[in-house]
This record gives structure tokens, sequence and C-alpha cells, in this order.
């Protein structure tokens, strides 16, 4: 009973504060980050895209999803032509211009890939300081990794998968990007066998977020979302996202 009301408390909040600006569907970017939100041919699938879909469903309140390459995504949220981006993490830069939900879509951590064959080249990460390093254009990681050289000086590419096949052919040293993200990239690429990652070397544990432009009402909006998003947690519904993209 207490969840039934939970819900219908926040229906009639999100629906209120959605009334007050305008009935279109919400407009929504991010890019192709499998296996958190994964852009196909005839609809768009991933966890977190599965997980923002379920709660805007019981929240009734419609949205529609569309795919950009990263740059591009922020910019458009940044000059509100969109309301919200997903799968973003928190960076005191973007909360300048964007409403960040308490709650988070899911939960990422970063980490370095590198050739198997040269494991005992870069047995930690102190190794891999003033090596050539693959990074996402237009990404941030966190504070840690951000301010270190070895990511100031990164290799940019807005395509994982040349990043990956340009540590495979040995012009860069690794490739930095979240675990769940690379192992996902790594078996698409029939790589799961050579390539692994650097032991003991984990950073930028946080949030993936369904995160709003600021543009009049979208603060309460984000944390009406915040709220259901709590909600649908506790939920099978949610559980069964997790274990279909093993999270």
């Amino acid at each position: 009973m207490f969840r039934c009301l939970f819900w219908l408390v926040a229906l009639l909040t999100i629906q209120t504060t959605c009334l007050a600006s305008d009935s279109r569907p919400l407009k929504i970017v991010t890019d192709s980050w499998p296996p958190f939100a994964i852009e196909e041919s005839s609809h768009s699938a991933g966890m977190d895209v599965e997980i923002v879909q379920a709660v805007m469903e019981k929240l009734g309140l419609p949205f529609h999803l569309q795919f950009y390459p990263w740059n591009r995504a922020v910019q458009m949220v940044r000059h509100q032509k969109v309301d919200a981006i997903l799968s973003i993490s928190r960076t005191p830069e973007r909360q300048t211009f964007l409403h960040f939900p308490e709650e988070p879509v899911s939960t990422a951590e970063t980490v370095f890939f590198i050739d198997k064959k040269r494991l005992e080249t870069f047995p930690d990460f102190s190794a891999l300081h003033g090596k050539r390093v693959g990074a996402m254009l237009g990404y941030h990681y966190c504070e840690e990794l951000d301010s270190l050289p070895l990511i100031q000086n990164a290799y940019r590419s807005s395509d994982l998968a040349q990043n990956f096949n340009l540590l495979m052919a040995g012009r860069l040293d690794a490739v930095v990007e979240a675990e769940a993200v690379g192992n996902y990239m790594i078996n698409t690429l029939g790589l799961s066998e050579q390539v692994v990652m650097v032991p003991r070397a984990r950073f930028c544990r946080g949030g993936n977020y369904l995160a709003f432009s600021r543009h009049l009402g979208n603060e309460r909006l984000a944390q009406s979302f915040a709220e259901a998003l709590a909600a649908f947690k506790h939920t099978e519904a949610y559980q069964e996202i997790l274990q279909r993209y093993g999270g």
C-alpha cells in the first residue's frame, strides 16, 4: 500500500510540474554507450535506457530519446535545445548548467585496458605514466584522473572500437573506459581473450544520471524523477533489468 501511495504522489507531482510548462514529450539525448545506452535501428536499448523507460512509464511522462556524439549532446542540453541528457556523470562544471537528481540511474567504475601480452610491462597503474592512453572525445572521468597528464594528453576519439583497434595495433598502450562499457566492446570485437585490465587500478566510482537542463521548472522535475527512480529500484522489474545487462 505504501508503495502504491508513493507512486501516486510522485505521479501527481510530476504531472503538475509538466502541465505547468507544456505537454509535449521530453526531449532526451545521449551517446551510444553500451551496455548503458545502445542505439539500434528499430529501437533504443541498454540498462540506463530501460530503467528510464520504466520510470517514465510509471509516471505517465512521455519522452523521446535521440543519440548524438557526446560533445554535441552536451552542448544541446547546455543551451537548452533539449530537456535532459542520459548517462552523464556529475561534475562541478556540469552542475552550472544541469539539474542533477539525487538518485543516479546506474553506477560505473573507470579502469584501464591493455593488451594481455603487455601485462608484465604494465603490472600496475604507475607503469602507465607517460604512456599513450586512448580516451573518449568530450568525456570527463573524475577529478582524480582528469587532473593527470596521462588523461590530459590522451588521444581522444569519438569511437571506442577505434581505440581498442589502435591498442591491438600497438599504437596505444592503454584504453581508459568504464569497466562495463569496455568489457561490452571487447566482447563485441572478439577481444575477450586478448585484452585485460590493469590490476588494482580502479577509479571514479560514481553515478550515471539523467540530468535536466536549467529550464524553468526542471529543478522540480529532477527531484520528482529522483523520488520515482528510488522507488523503482525496490522492484523486481529493476532487478530484471540489471540481470539482463549484467549490472
